[in-house]
């Protein structure tokens, strides 16, 4: 049996870039944990209102705890996509956090429904509601996922939603999860050796990719709890996009090339890793 841990919601709450507002957004979640999160026996959050957890004072010490489990980095995944979902899952056996966009009555069923074709997602009376898809299912023969909701028990089934496939579709707006903690990193004698001769590409499958990956892993883009499978999909590609931002091999995340090993990158990977 694994060991579980349970972190202090709070601790992450009162961090937020938005505050005092009510909320918060995803990427802000993952960079808040990328400097740690303190445990929930040592500040208690259930129960709380916004105002109670943001006048909360939390000790030194107690914060100074969090930063052990601080986590090395996060992968975001292409939103949309229920199969990138699903495989993501079954691979890492890690939660994902999903955000969906909806009018209230579409999301307070045990499965969700689109009721209005034309929901605007920046409108004040959206909802807009983070949650961890856990597992991936078929319902009456549909492509579908579990998620537990935070909203708690009394929602859904036991807290638990059926999320179908035509519904995340077109209300998924962000899909990421964590990598790994910081203790969980690869130790400097495990830099992988190699000189690659040839350029990878997305849906490609073969070794040089899984060394690849093994490199990703080393330098905190890919997840190290994971099998190097030598498959170039779209986790690699994620990584291979956020190597390229590091040294500047390219501008950004519209620039040709990126998440490509072409010959600039090729270059850079020999240069630190021949």
């Amino acid at each position: 049996m694994k060991d579980y841990i349970e972190f202090s919601p709070l601790h992450i709450y009162q961090r937020r870039a938005n505050k005092p507002a009510g909320g918060m957004g995803g990427i802000d979640v993952f960079k808040i944990a990328q400097k740690g999160v303190t445990l929930e026996s040592l500040v208690f959050s259930q129960d709380m209102t916004d105002k109670e957890m943001d006048s909360t004072v939390i000790e030194k010490y107690k914060q100074e705890v969090g930063e052990i489990f601080r986590i090395g980095n996060f992968i975001t995944l292409p939103t949309k996509n229920i199969e990138t979902i699903a495989s993501t899952l079954q691979v890492t056996k890690k939660p994902i956090m999903v955000w969906f966009y909806f009018e209230g009555g579409e999301w307070n069923k045990s499965i969700p429904t689109i009721d209005n074709n034309h929901v605007d997602i920046y409108a004040p009376t959206t909802g807009r509601h983070s949650v961890a898809a856990v597992d991936f299912t078929l319902y009456e023969g549909k492509k579908a996922l579990i998620i537990e909701d935070s909203w708690g028990p009394e929602y859904g089934i036991k807290g638990q939603r059926i999320v179908t496939e035509d519904f995340f579709k077109e209300r998924n707006f962000f899909a990421a999860y964590t990598m790994n903690f910081k203790f969980d990193e690869l130790p400097e004698e495990t830099k992988p050796k190699y000189t690659f001769n040839n350029d990878l590409d997305f849906g490609q499958n073969n070794n040089e990719i899984k060394v690849l990956q093994d490199i990703l892993k080393y330098e905190g883009v890919f997840p190290v709890n994971t099998e190097s499978t030598g498959y170039y999909g779209a986790i690699t590609k994620k990584g291979v996009g956020e190597f390229q931002l590091r040294y500047k091999v390219v501008d950004s995340n519209t620039s040709s090339g990126f998440g490509r090993v072409g010959p600039i990158t090729r270059k850079k990977l020999n240069e630190l890793y021949s």
